[in-house]
C-alpha cells in the first residue's frame, strides 16, 4: 500500500499540478493581462528613473557601469515586446458570448505568455537598484589638448628639458621652477605637462594656488582631476589617506602653479613617494626652497634680445616690417626687459600703428622706467599699456575686472551685473544691449592682453601681474580698497581714506571687524564681499548707514539668518547680488526702490516673498541654481513689468496651472511685455498657457517636461529648447517661433515631433547646432518633411524603438557639419543610413567628412552602417517611411533580401564607409554585429585619425580589426575591449603571399606609435592579439589591463627569434597574447586580475 501511495503521489505531482497551472492560465487570463499592463507601467517608470539618474551621473563626467547598461538593454527590449503583446488583435477573439468561450486554446496561450512576461519584468524590477551605478572618468587637463601659447625658444626648450630630466630621475621627488612674475612659468609647466604625459599614468595641474593656500580646495581639485569621487562627509585627513592610496600605486605628476607660501603636502595626501613627483612654481626661490625641501630648483630667466624681438615682432604684426618703424620697434622691444607678459602686452598696445611719432612716443615713455627695480618696471610698463586704452569705457571696465577677479578668473555675468549697475557700459537702454556692448569691450581687453581666454566656460582670466597693476591703479587713482582672494587686511585705512573711498572689494574673511567702518564710507559706490574661508564674516546691522551713494552691493558665500536692517536705507542701489548665501528672509530687499538687477544665484532661499513685487524698476532677476526655492508669492512676477531677463536655471518650481493659487502661475509671464531673456523649467506641459513665449525672446533656455536635467549643458550661450509636449492638434505659436531660432533642441516622445514636423518647413532649422531625440520620437516625420540641418554638429538619438534606420541617403548627405553622432537603445534598428533613395552616380564619399566621434550603443539588431552597398541598389522612384520606418517598400517587386545575401560577409563598416576625421569610436551592446570592418581596400585617410576605440558587450564579434586597418592606427591612443564572449583575436589573420613567387613574406608588423593604454576585460575566448606569426611595437604603452581573459596564458613573448625559411610555427605564438619586438616603456603598469598568467621577456 505504501508503494501504491508513493506512486499515486508522484502521479499527482506530474499530472494534477500541471493541469492546475493550465486551468489557472484559463481562469486568470484577464487578471494576468491586467497584471502585465500594471507591471509594464512600473517598469517604464523604473526605466525613466534609471535613465534620469544615468543622465545626471554622465553629465557630471561619470560613466554608467556595465550592469546598468545591460539592465537598460533588457528593459528596452522587453517593454516593446510586452506592448506588442498587449496590443495583439487576438485578445479580441477571446471574448465570451453568453458564457461560452470558443477560443480556450488562445486564452491559454495568451495567459501563459503574459505570465511569462510578468515574471521577467518582476525580475528586472527587483534588480533596478545597483550597488555600483557609475564610475568616475578622469577629466583631461585642458593644456594637454593643444600647445597653447608656448613659444619654443632655445631658453625655454632647455629649461623644459632640464625639468624633464629631473622627472626621469628616480631620486628626484620635488622640483621648484622659479622666476619673476610674468616670465612665463605657467606656460612652461603646461608644456612640461604635455611632454610628461607619456612618462606618468596621471598628470594633474592646480593653478593659482596663491597666498594662504586652501588645502581642502587643492585636495579636492587633485582628486577630481584624478577621476576620484569626493565624499563631503570625509575630513581632510580621511580624504588625504584615500588620495595617498590612489597615487602610491600609480606614477603621478602633480603641478602646483603660483605657490606663494608653504603647503603641507602630506595633509593633502601627497607624501613623499617614489611614485609621485611634484613640480612647484613660484616667484621667489628663497620663499619655498627651504620650507618645502625641494630637491632641484630651476630658475626661469627672461628672454634674450633675439627671442624677445621674435616674440614682439609676432605680436605687433606686419607694421614692424616697415623700414621707418622697425628700428624704433626693436628699441621698444628692448625696453620690455625680456619679460614675456610685457612684450606681449606692449606689442598688442602698438599693434598695427603705422605712425612713426606714436612709436617714438612709446619708446620715450618706456625709457622713463629704466632706472626702476625690475618688478616696479613691469608694473609701470603695464600701467603704460593701460594708459593706451583709447576707448573711454575700457579703462573703468578693466579696473572693475581687477576688483571682482577671484583666483585670476572673472565671471562674465558678474562683469555685466556690476558694470551695468555702475553705469560703465555706455549708450545702452536694455540689459540685452548691455550684453551685446560688453562682448566687444572684453575682446578689446583681450587684444591688449590685459585679459586672457579661460578654460572655464563664460569666464576670462587675468595674469597675476595684471591683477596687481589693476588693484594698484584703482587704489592710487580712484580711491579703491581691494583685498585679494584669500589675502589679509590687518587694519582699516585711516578715516580720511574711508571717506574718499569709492569702491571696496574684500575677497577674504581675514579682515578686521566691519563695525569699524560703519558710517565712515559716505562716497562708496560699490561694496563687494567674497567670504573666502570657513568662518563667515559677520555683517553688522548698521553696516550700510551713511552709504546713500552705494550703487552696487555684492555679498558672496555669506550666511545671514536675516539681512542687516540698514540695507533698506540703500535707496540708490541698482545692482544687488546675494549669491551662494544662506538666507532665510529676504523681504527687506523690497525696499530698494531703484533696484534694476537682483541676483540670488546659488543661494539657499526657500521663498521669494511678496515684497519683491515692489521692485517695479527691476530689469534682471537671477534665481539660477536656487535648488531649495519652493514658493514664489503669487503676483510677484506679474508686478515686475519692466523685467527683461528672468533666469531660473535649475529651479524646479511647481508652477500653478491658474492664477490665484498658493504659488506663482505661468500666466504671470504673459504680463512681462519687456522680457527678452528667459531660463525656465516647466515640469508639466499640460499647464502651458497659450502664446506663453513671446517673439521678443532673444536668449532662452526652456525645458518643458519632467524628463530633462539642467546639468551637463555643454554650451549655455546657445538658445536651448527641450520639449516633452502634451498631445495637441495645433502647435503653440510661441513654441513654433522658438523652434525656428533654437540652436540646441531636444524632443521626448512621438507627439512632440508629429505636431512640429507637420507645421514647420524645411528651412525652419537653419540655426540648429545640437539635436537630441529620445523615447520613441518618430524621426521619419522629419525625414519625410525633407528638413535640412546645414549647421548641425551634434545628433543624439536614443530609445526610438520603431526606427529601422536613422537617415535616408539624401538626409545623410545634407549633414555636412556633423561632428558627433550618438545612437542608443533603438531595438529594431538595422542600419544607420538607408541607401534606398540614392540616385545612380551619387557620391557617398562626401558623407560625414567632419564626423569626430561615433557612439553606437544598445542596438541589438544593427550590423551595418549602410543598409547595402550603394552600387547594388536598384533605382527607386518613391521613398516612403510613414509606416514603421521600414527600409524597403513592401510593395516593390524588386525587394532585396539584404540580410540573407550579406549575412556571411556583413560588417559594420564596409569599404563605402569613410570617416577621415573620426577620432573616437564607441561600440556597445550590438548583439548581431559580427565584424566591424571587412578587408576590402579603402582610401588611405579612412579611419586614419582614430584616437580611441571602445568595443563592449558585442557577443557575436570575433575580431575588432582586419588587416586593411594596419597602418591606419597611427593616431590610436586608447584601446578598450570588454564583455565580448566570442572574441578570439583582436586582429583578424590573413595569410600574406608574395604575388610573384608564391612564397610567404616577412611576418606582419603591427606598430602602435601613440597607444598609451590597452584594456581587455571579460573576453573568455581571447587567447592572442593576432593568430599568425607577427611582431608588434608599443613604444608609448603605459597601462595594460587584463581581466577575465581565461585563455590568456602568457602576456608577452619578446625579442622574437629569426624565423626559419618556411616559418614553421613557433611555440611562443600559441601561448602568448602579444609577440613584441621590444618593450620600450619600462614604467608600464600591469593590471592583471582574475587569472594566473606568466610573463616572458
Amino acid at each position: 500500500m505504501e508503494i501504491l501511495a508513493a506512486i499515486a503521489g508522484k502521479l499527482a505531482e506530474y499530472t494534477v499540478a500541471p493541469i492546475g497551472r493550465q486551468v489557472g492560465y484559463l481562469a486568470h487570463y484577464k487578471s494576468n493581462c491586467q497584471n502585465l499592463l500594471t507591471k509594464v507601467e512600473d517598469l517604464r517608470d523604473a526605466r525613466d528613473e534609471v535613465q534620469q539618474k544615468a543622465d545626471e551621473v554622465e553629465s557630471s563626467g561619470k560613466r554608467i557601469s556595465t550592469s546598468v547598461r545591460k539592465w537598460k538593454t533588457r528593459v528596452d527590449a522587453i517593454i516593446p515586446e510586452a506592448e506588442t503583446f498587449l496590443n495583439d488583435g487576438r485578445h479580441a477573439q477571446t471574448a465570451c458570448l453568453h458564457g461560452f468561450c470558443p477560443k480556450l486554446v488562445l486564452c491559454y496561450q495568451l495567459s501563459k505568455k503574459s505570465t511569462k512576461l510578468v515574471k521577467e519584468i518582476v525580475e528586472l524590477l527587483g534588480k533596478k537598484e545597483f550597488s555600483n551605478f557609475a564610475f568616475n572618468v578622469r577629466p583631461q587637463e585642458v593644456c594637454l589638448l593643444s600647445t597653447g601659447h608656448y613659444h619654443a625658444f632655445d631658453s625655454r626648450n632647455s629649461t623644459v628639458m632640464r625639468v624633464m630630466d629631473e622627472l626621469r630621475n628616480n631620486n628626484t621627488e620635488m622640483i621648484l621652477v622659479w622666476g619673476i612674475g610674468g616670465v612665463g612659468k605657467t606656460t612652461l609647466v603646461e608644456e612640461v605637462l604635455r611632454q610628461a604625459k607619456n612618462l606618468f599614468d596621471d598628470v594633474v595641474m592646480v593653478r593659482d594656488v596663491k597666498e594662504n593656500p586652501d588645502h581642502e580646495k587643492i585636495q579636492k581639485e587633485i582628486a577630481m582631476k584624478l577621476g576620484m569621487s569626493i565624499d563631503e562627509n570625509h575630513t581632510l585627513a580621511e580624504r588625504a589617506s584615500i588620495l595617498c592610496n590612489r597615487i602610491k600605486d600609480k606614477r603621478t605628476l602633480v603641478v602646483l602653479d603660483d605657490v606663494w607660501e608653504k603647503i603641507n603636502l602630506g595633509a593633502i595626501g601627497l607624501p613623499r613617494l617614489v611614485t609621485c613627483k611634484v613640480v612647484l612654481t613660484c616667484r621667489s626661490r628663497k620663499e619655498l626652497s627651504f620650507d618645502m625641501r625641494t630637491q632641484t630648483d630651476i630658475p626661469l630667466d627672461v628672454l634674450n634680445e633675439k627671442e624677445a624681438w621674435s616674440l614682439f615682432e609676432k605680436m605687433a604684426g606686419d607694421v614692424v616690417k616697415d623700414g621707418r618703424i622697425r628700428n624704433v620697434a626693436i628699441e621698444v622691444a628692448k625696453k620690455c626687459g625680456g619679460l614675456p607678459v610685457l612684450i606681449v602686452t606692449v606689442a598688442r598696445a602698438v599693434k598695427d600703428r603705422n605712425n612713426i611719432r606714436a612709436w617714438k612716443d612709446t619708446l620715450r615713455r618706456l625709457g622713463g622706467f629704466d632706472n626702476k627695480e625690475f618688478t616696479e618696471k613691469a608694473y609701470l610698463a603695464l600701467e603704460w599699456s593701460y594708459d593706451q586704452l583709447e576707448d573711454k569705457e575700457l579703462k573703468p571696465l578693466f579696473l572693475l575686472c581687477g576688483i571682482i577677479v577671484v583666483k585670476n578668473h572673472i565671471y562674465l555675468a558678474d562683469l555685466l551685473k556690476y558694470g551695468f549697475g555702475l553705469g560703465l557700459i555706455k549708450n545702452v537702454n536694455t540689459i540685452e544691449e548691455a550684453r551685446d556692448a560688453l562682448d566687444p569691450l572684453v575682446e578689446k581687453l583681450k587684444d591688449s592682453c590685459l585679459l586672457l581666454d579661460s578654460d572655464i566656460n563664460m569666464h576670462v582670466r587675468m595674469h597675476d601681474l595684471v591683477c596687481e597693476v589693476a588693484a594698484r591703479i584703482a587704489s592710487k587713482k580712484h580711491h579703491v580698497l581691494s583685498v585679494g582672494y584669500g589675502g589679509e587686511l590687518k587694519e582699516w585705512p585711516d578715516k580720511d581714506f574711508c571717506k574718499r573711498c569709492s569702491k571696496m572689494s574684500l575677497k577674504s574673511n581675514n579682515i578686521p571687524m566691519l563695525t569699524q567702518v560703519s558710517g565712515e564710507c559716505q562716497k562708496l559706490e560699490m561694496f563687494y564681499l567674497y567670504n573666502k574661508g570657513v568662518a563667515s564674516v559677520e555683517i553688522p546691522s548698521n553696516l550700510f548707514n551713511e552709504m546713500e551713494k552705494l550703487k552696487v552691493l555684492g555679498l558672496t558665500e555669506v550666511d545671514m539668518v536675516s539681512l542687516p536692517s540698514s540695507l533698506q536705507l540703500l535707496k540708490n542701489v541698482q545692482t544687488l547680488c546675494l549669491e551662494d548665501c544662506e538666507l532665510e528672509d529676504v523681504a527687506l530687499v523690497g525696499h530698494l526702490s531703484k533696484l534694476e538687477i537682483l541676483s540670488f544665484a546659488r543661494s539657499k532661499i526657500k521663498e521669494l516673498p511678496k515684497e519683491i513685487g515692489q521692485l517695479i524698476r527691476l530689469r534682471w532677476l537671477d534665481l539660477s541654481d536656487c535648488a531649495k526655492l519652493e514658493v514664489i508669492s503669487p503676483g510677484v512676477i506679474s508686478r515686475l513689468k519692466r523685467l527683461e531677463d528672468l533666469t531660473m536655471r535649475n529651479v524646479r518650481l511647481e508652477w500653478e496651472a491658474e492664477r490665484g493659487g498658493s504659488n506663482a502661475s505661468l500666466f504671470e509671464l504673459n504680463d512681462l511685455s519687456q522680457l527678452t531673456a528667459l531660463e525656465i523649467y516647466i515640469r508639466d506641459a499640460n499647464i502651458l498657457p497659450s502664446n506663453l513665449f513671446s517673439s521678443k525672446l532673444v536668449r532662452y533656455q526652456i525645458y518643458i517636461g519632467n524628463v530633462w536635467n539642467w546639468k551637463g549643458m555643454a554650451e549655455p550661450t546657445l538658445n536651448t529648447l527641450k520639449l516633452k509636449l502634451a498631445p495637441s492638434d495645433e502647435l503653440d505659436h510661441g513654441i513654433k517661433t522658438l523652434l525656428k531660432r533654437s540652436e540646441d533642441l531636444s524632443f521626448d516622445g512621438t507627439e512632440s515631433v508629429k505636431n512640429i514636423a507637420r507645421q514647420l518647413h524645411a528651412e525652419d532649422f537653419q540655426q540648429l547646432i545640437h539635436l537630441r531625440l529620445q523615447n520613441n520620437v518618430d524621426f521619419t516625420y522629419i525625414i519625410n518633411r525633407k528638413v535640412v540641418f546645414p549647421n548641425l554638429t551634434t545628433l543624439s538619438v536614443s530609445s526610438c524603438d520603431h526606427l529601422r534606420f536613422l537617415f535616408s541617403f539624401s538626409m545623410a548627405q545634407s549633414l555636412v557639419e556633423l561632428k558627433h553622432l550618438i545612437v542608443s537603445s533603438c531595438a529594431i534598428m538595422k542600419a544607420i543610413v538607408s541607401t534606398r533613395d540614392q540616385s545612380n552616380g551619387e557620391n557617398i564619399d562626401i558623407m560625414f567628412r567632419k564626423l569626430k566621434s561615433l557612439t553606437l550603443q544598445q542596438l541589438p539588431n544593427l550590423n551595418r552602417f549602410f543598409t547595402e552597398s550603394c552600387i547594388e541598389f536598384p533605382p527607386v522612384k518613391k521613398f516612403d517611411t510613414e509606416s514603421g520606418a521600414s527600409i524597403f517598400d513592401p510593395t516593390s517587386s524588386k525587394k532585396l533580401d539584404v540580410e540573407s545575401r550579406t549575412a556571411a560577409q556583413s560588417c559594420l563598416f564596409d569599404a563605402q564607409v569613410k570617416f577621415p576625421s573620426l577620432e573616437r569610436l564607441k561600440i556597445y551592446e550590438l548583439g548581431k554585429l559580427q565584424t566591424l570592418w571587412n578587408n576590402q581596400p579603402v582610401d588611405q585617410d579612412s579611419f586614419s585619425r582614430l584616437k580611441e576605440v571602445n568595443v563592449s558587450d558585442c557577443n557575436s564579434v570575433t575580431n575588432v580589426f582586419v588587416p586593411r586597418m594596419m597602418g591606419r592606427l597611427n593616431a590610436l591612443e586608447t584601446l578598450d575591449i570588454s564583455n565580448c564572449d566570442s572574441l578570439e583575436v583582436v586582429f583578424e589573420a590573413e595569410e600574406i603571399i608574395d604575388g610573384e613567387q608564391g612564397l610567404e613574406t616577412e611576418p606582419p608588423h603591427f606598430v602602435f606609435p601613440k597607444v598609451t593604454r590597452v584594456e581587455f576585460s571579460d573576453l573568455p575566448k581571447l587567447s592572442r592579439f593576432y593568430s599568425g606569426i607577427h611582431v608588434s611595437k608599443w613604444p608609448l604603452l603605459k597601462e595594460l589591463s587584463i581581466d577575465g581573459c581565461g585563455k590568456v596564458v602568457k602576456i608577452f613573448a619578446a625579442e622574437l627569434p629569426i624565423f626559419p625559411e618556411k616559418h614553421e610555427p613557433n611555440p611562443l605564438i600559441g601561448q602568448s597574447l602579444f609577440l613584441v619586438d621590444k618593450v620600450h616603456n619600462f614604467h608600464m603598469k600591469f593590471l592583471l586580475e582574475n587569472f594566473l598568467c606568466e610573463f616572458m621577456f
